[in-house]
C-alpha cells in the first residue's frame, strides 16, 4: 500500500466531515434570526520529493463567516428591531463584557429591560441596559435608534461596528453573538450608515436548497474517500495472504 495515497486521502475525509460539519450547523439555523452561514476553508498542498509531485493535501483554514445580511421579516412587534447597513450589531450585556448580535428578536422583562430571548441585556449607545419605564405606552424607535414614548425620550439603541478587515477576527460566542479580541476596535457608525427597523427581525443568510445540495455532494465526496480508503486496505490484505501461501 503506498502510504503517501493513504495521507492523501485521509485528508481529503477529514477535510469532507469538517465541511458535512458547517453544512450541518448552516441548516440548522436556517431560520435563527440574523444567523450568518460558516464555509470551512482549505487549500491544496502539493509535496515534492526529489524534484516531483508526490500527492495533494488538503489542509484546513478554518472556518470563514458569511456577514452577508439576511432578508427582514416584519412582525409587528414593536421590540422587534432590524439593522440596515453592513458589519454593524447590537450591543448585548453579557457578564462583565459586551457581545455582539444581528439577532434582534427582543422583548421587556420583568423590570422593564430590553433582553435577548436569553435574558441578556440589549445595550444603548452609551453602553448602558435600555429600560422601558412601566406603563410606558406607544413605544416608538426611529430609523436613527431614537426610543421615545408618548411623555419622552429614552435615548438611542446602540448600533456598533467593525473595521472590514477586522470582521474574520470576530469570535463566534453562542446565541447568535459574537465576541471581539482585545484587538479589534469597536466603532460607532457614521450618521446614516446604519438604520434600524423597528417590528422588523433580520433572517438567517443562509440558502436552505443550496446547503442542502452542498451536504448532498459532500456527503458523496465523503464516502467515496471512504470507500476508496477500503479498497486499498482490501488490496494490502489480499497481498498479505497471497504472500503467506507462496512456499518458503
Amino acid at each position: 500500500m503506498d502510504i503517501n495515497n493513504i495521507y492523501i486521502l485521509t485528508s481529503r475525509v477529514a477535510a469532507h466531515r469538517d465541511r458535512m460539519e458547517t453544512v450541518a450547523d448552516n441548516v440548522a439555523n436556517v431560520n435563527t434570526p440574523g444567523f450568518k452561514k460558516i464555509t470551512a476553508d482549505y487549500q491544496e498542498t502539493i509535496p515534492r520529493r526529489n524534484g516531483q509531485e508526490v500527492g495533494s493535501f488538503t489542509t484546513g483554514l478554518g472556518d470563514r463567516i458569511d456577514f452577508t445580511p439576511g432578508g427582514l421579516s416584519h412582525t409587528g412587534n414593536p421590540f422587534d428591531l432590524a439593522l440596515v447597513g453592513n458589519n454593524a450589531f447590537f450591543g448585548v450585556q453579557r457578564g462583565d463584557t459586551t457581545v455582539y448580535t444581528r439577532a434582534g428578536n427582543f422583548s421587556i422583562d420583568a423590570t422593564g429591560q430590553l433582553v435577548t430571548p436569553q435574558g441578556e441585556a440589549v445595550l444603548n449607545a452609551g453602553g448602558a441596559p435600555i429600560v422601558i419605564p412601566e406603563g410606558a405606552a406607544r413605544v416608538s424607535i426611529t430609523k436613527d435608534g431614537v426610543i421615545t414614548t408618548d411623555t419622552e425620550e429614552l435615548g438611542r439603541v446602540g448600533t456598533f461596528t467593525f473595521a472590514d478587515e477586522d470582521m474574520p477576527k470576530l469570535i463566534r460566542a453562542g446565541f447568535g453573538a459574537w465576541a471581539k479580541p482585545e484587538s479589534v476596535e469597536e466603532l460607532q457608525p457614521e450618521p446614516g450608515e446604519v438604520q434600524v427597523v423597528q417590528g422588523s427581525i433580520e433572517n438567517s443568510n443562509v440558502q436552505s436548497v443550496q446547503e442542502v445540495t452542498t451536504m448532498i455532494e459532500v456527503s458523496r465526496a465523503y464516502q467515496s474517500a471512504l470507500q476508496t480508503i477500503q479498497r486499498m486496505e482490501d488490496l494490502d490484505s489480499r497481498g498479505i495472504r497471497e504472500l503467506a501461501r507462496m512456499p518458503q
